[in-house]
């Protein structure tokens, strides 16, 4: 008989417990594994291990002399509910596409004008609606124009540095006697380049501004 899912805590407790730990090193590995997204407050690690001690998922190894510091250890029942754990997000992985809740995504893409074309193992592809014009993944303006002004920042960011850094060199070459550097150009040339599309980006970001101030 499988068990129930293991909440995040649990899971990560359990493949810590894999190589002998006290409570510190617990919380420290955890936020390791997990990349610092899962970090345990000492009651929460305390009472996972009480309820793991119950379950027989775990022992407390015995103390060393001198030592404040009581380890654990995963048991062999531990072991089995990781395996189960690591089969049920494998096969949730593998069904994906047909999640419940992958079903609620694939129909806010098809709303958005995407149409869903395949899936392949955990992937799934979408592609646009010719006849529906315009592909967007926002439901409103003003979402559209804070995404724009996002990468209108980003992209004002690069081709004004590329542009500072071309012209710098140029000035140095042409005013302080300074060897040519090529790389000097090829940031002129990728500001120049930049520029047609930063301009026609903002131009698109301020039109819908005024769209959205008009509907409000």
């Amino acid at each position: 008989m499988s068990n129930p899912a293991l909440t995040e805590a649990v899971y990560y407790i359990l493949l810590s417990l894999l190589t002998p730990r006290h409570g510190y090193g617990i919380i420290q590995n955890v936020e390791t594994l997990s990349g610092k997204r899962v970090r345990l407050a000492a009651g929460t690690l305390y009472g996972a291990i009480n309820t793991l001690l119950e379950k027989g998922w775990i022992c407390a190894l015995p103390e060393e002399k001198d030592s404040r510091k009581k380890e654990y250890l995963i048991t062999e029942g531990g072991r089995l509910a990781l395996a189960d754990e690591m089969t049920r997000l494998r096969e949730l992985l593998d069904k994906l596409p047909r999640h419940h809740e992958m079903q609620k995504y694939i129909e806010f893409m098809e709303e958005t004008g995407a149409e869903q074309i395949g899936s392949f193992t955990r992937w799934v592809y979408f592609r646009k609606k010719a006849s529906e014009g315009d592909f967007n993944l926002f439901s409103d303006n003003t979402s559209r124009v804070k995404y724009l002004t996002t990468i209108l920042s980003f992209i004002a960011l690069i081709v004004g540095l590329n542009l500072y850094i071309g012209l710098y060199n140029l000035f140095l070459v042409f005013f302080m006697d300074s060897p040519f550097n090529y790389i000097g150009l090829l940031n002129l040339a990728i500001g120049l380049f930049g520029t047609p599309g930063s301009i026609k980006l903002w131009k698109k970001r301020n039109r819908m501004r005024k769209e959205c101030q008009l509907v409000e």
